[in-house]
């Protein structure tokens, strides 16, 4: 009888198709997984975790974060706090205490103030300004005659809390133009944008306002793109050129109506694919229109995912919140109940043939917002700051590893499946350590005398999982494995990764028209590896049955 082909699937650089049949799945993707990643090579790899940055405040998630002052301000329960990552200890800022909206996200603006770094806060119930130890509102400056009228400042010559601007959640600083504080959210007029003076946070000029239509729709996020103050609404793009709402020659045009923005969070600039954020119905990214000056268009980026999409989407999709770090597009749901919460848009293998974005899914940390800070990036957590490090934990908590490949046909079938082959990165830990040397032929030494060296070894790294086959509709789960890489002698050893190959046989062979491999593990500190898969079938050619014949 012939032997059917040998199927194998190595180089998993297309990410997850969650949205996809398994058995349409690209050969170099996954049908489903969890907190893996796809290094340089292709292989599969658990991804890395997190760490707390002190101890909690409380419960309840952080409002909103920024780096400044050299640690972290942020607000938590209605006050603000200074993060001193070095020494990872929480102090309340002075005068901040109750003033802010109970669980609001908010938006906080670095600035300068006669010289001096500031941050200015922008939370709904006033403007206000801190610089790292204290928090006030600002002062509103007094215009001068034939001046517009602050809208901050009352007829008393006080901050007004209840004022345009002052009610706003949303902030940018057109710091490349004409260094304004551009402001949004006013829950009391939904579509107006509110600018401030030049280089000054405590003038907002009655006449430097932007009017979008109101028709039902809202602001929700602001950015900055190519010299143009990018306004989003939940139902449409819109773009304002020109550096002062008073000039001529300023323009209001509108860029797209396919698609809005859901949370001004979501939004982050990607090199290669523009301004991405979060659709009403998709991952979306704001590009140019090729030949059409001041014109763009939206690119839906998150088909892969749309399955986990659409029920986030329904569910729980205000306080999503993204950043672009590191080569990945972050997007994180912390309000859903679902394990995935972050799904990473990766551009690490966007090159190529088969080449662009893939995406991941993880179970990593809720978060209400990332935060670069001293080369490392952190996020707000529930009552604290969490950094992403090279830990294989999130805050002590293990990380569970999940993948499920795409549904393999056996060809022609039904085959009868005799053994599977899974290839594992046999993955080492570094660690130094003090070897110690006998005497050897003419090297100096008396008889019997040795000397100690420091050396840096490699040692096994346990990897325990479990991996489960479905035959057509029956699961078949197989023993669990453990896998550890022996020590090799090599004067680099972190510089080889041995191949382990496992075979299994099935005796007996195993009955089936497609087959699919899924692998979980859920042991603590373990460095998960899976290079591939391979199977050995053989089909059969010989059919049997009745010959009917004519009389």
């Amino acid at each position: 009888m012939p032997k059917a082909p040998l199927l194998v699937r190595t180089g998993f650089t297309q990410g997850v198709k969650a949205s996809l049949d398994p058995s349409v799945v690209p050969p170099n993707a996954l049908w489903e997984a969890r907190n893996v990643r796809a290094d340089e090579s292709g292989v599969l790899r658990i991804r890395r975790g997190s760490e707390d940055a002190g101890t909690a405040l409380g419960t309840g998630i952080v409002d909103g974060a920024a780096s400044a002052f050299d640690g972290i301000v942020l607000a938590w329960n209605k006050t603000l706090y200074f993060l001193d990552t070095d020494a990872e200890t929480y102090t309340e800022i002075d005068g901040s205490a109750s003033a802010l909206a109970a669980d609001s996200p908010l938006t906080f603006i670095r600035w300068t103030a006669g010289g001096a770094e500031v941050l200015y806060v922008f939370g709904g119930t006033g403007i206000w300004e801190t610089d790292g130890s204290e928090a006030a509102l600002v002062t509103p400056h007094a215009p001068d005659l034939g001046e517009a009228s602050n809208l901050i400042r009352d007829g008393e010559g006080a901050h007004e809390t209840d004022s345009g601007p002052a009610r706003c959640a949303l902030a940018v600083l057109r710091a490349g133009l004409s260094q304004r504080i551009a402001a949004a959210g006013d829950p009391d007029s939904p579509n107006t944008v509110y600018l401030s003076a030049p280089l000054d946070a405590s003038y907002w000029p009655s006449d430097q306002t932007i009017q979008l239509p109101d028709d039902g729709s809202r602001i929700t996020a602001l950015a900055n793109w190519y010299g143009a103050l990018i306004i989003f609404r939940d139902t449409d793009v819109w773009a304002f050129f020109g550096a002062d709402a008073t000039e001529e020659g300023a323009s209001l045009v509108l860029q797209t109506p396919a698609a809005g923005c859901l949370a001004a969070r979501t939004l982050a600039s990607v090199p290669g694919l523009g301004l991405v954020f979060l659709g009403n119905d998709n991952v979306y990214a704001l590009q140019g229109v090729t030949g059409v000056e001041n014109q763009a268009t939206v690119v839906p980026l998150g088909d892969d995912i749309l399955r986990f999409l659409r029920h986030l989407l329904a569910t729980s999709p205000d306080n999503a919140n993204a950043i672009y770090w590191d080569r990945e597009y972050r997007l994180c749901f912390p309000e859903t109940t679902r394990p995935e919460k972050i799904f990473r848009l990766s551009l690490l293998h966007a090159l190529g043939a088969s080449g662009g974005p893939r995406w991941y899914a993880d179970t990593a940390p809720a978060t209400a917002q990332f935060v670069p800070h001293a080369g490392s990036l952190y996020a707000a957590s529930s009552g604290l700051m969490i950094k992403f490090t090279d830990s294989l934990y999130d805050s002590g908590i293990a990380i569970p590893y999940y993948v499920a490949f795409r549904r393999e046909s056996l060809q022609p079938g039904p085959a009868r499946l005799k053994k599977l082959y899974l290839y594992v990165m046999g993955v080492g830990t570094a660690a130094s350590g003090e070897a110690e040397w006998f005497s050897g032929l003419f090297d100096g030494l008396l008889f019997d005398e040795s000397e100690s060296e420091d050396v840096l070894d490699i040692g096994g790294t346990e990897q325990d999982f479990t991996v489960s086959l479905f035959l057509d509709a029956d699961q078949l789960e197989l023993a669990s494995k453990t896998l550890a890489v022996e020590r090799m002698d090599s004067p680099d050893p972190l510089s080889v990764e041995p191949v382990r190959v496992y075979e299994l046989h099935f005796v007996p062979s195993k009955r089936a028209n497609f087959v699919q491999v899924r692998v979980n593990a859920e042991t603590a500190g373990q460095d998960i590896a899976v290079l591939g898969y391979a199977f050995g079938y053989s089909a059969r050619v010989n059919q049997r049955g009745r010959r009917d014949g004519w009389e």
